[in-house]
């Protein structure tokens, strides 16, 4: 497992200290067209990092989370 990617939220996967979902991201990255940059921008108590680890999670679990 992912050192980003461990709470929930309203039985949701989310980027650890944040409620930031994780298919949050995948939304804004897969159809909203925005990079990790630009989710960061968009969320400035992110890291790049939590981004990528979000990102990661998702793709690896993309099944059970859609």
């Amino acid at each position: 497992m992912l050192h980003e990617i461990r709470e929930y939220h309203m039985a949701s996967p989310v980027v650890k200290g944040t409620r930031v979902r994780v298919v949050d991201i995948a939304i804004e990255y897969e159809y909203l067209d925005r990079t990790p940059d630009e989710i960061v921008s968009a969320h400035p108590h992110l890291q790049l990092k939590q981004v990528h680890d979000a990102l990661s999670f998702y793709y690896e679990n993309k099944r059970d989370l859609d």
